[in-house]
């Protein structure tokens, strides 16, 4: 199996972990967590953050974040 199947294969098991997380947790932090934690991997990218619609003020709370929230 060549480098580039292999890296797609660990990126797909890493959104399988997602699922499965997903599927088990029912504590919302963990799993915003492990989403942006997984989506960071999968994308390659330095930070992930999750923004929850605060539904007393309409407005987007950047709640979970891979990297420092500002």
């Amino acid at each position: 199996m060549n480098e580039n199947s292999q890296e797609l294969i660990n990126r797909l098991n890493l959104l399988l972990e997602i699922n499965t997380t997903i599927n088990t947790t029912r504590n919302l932090n963990e799993l915003l967590n492990k989403i942006t934690n997984v989506t960071s991997a999968v994308m390659r990218s330095e930070a992930s953050s999750i923004a929850l619609l605060d539904e007393n003020t309409n407005e987007l709370v950047f709640s979970i974040c891979s990297w420092k929230c500002k």
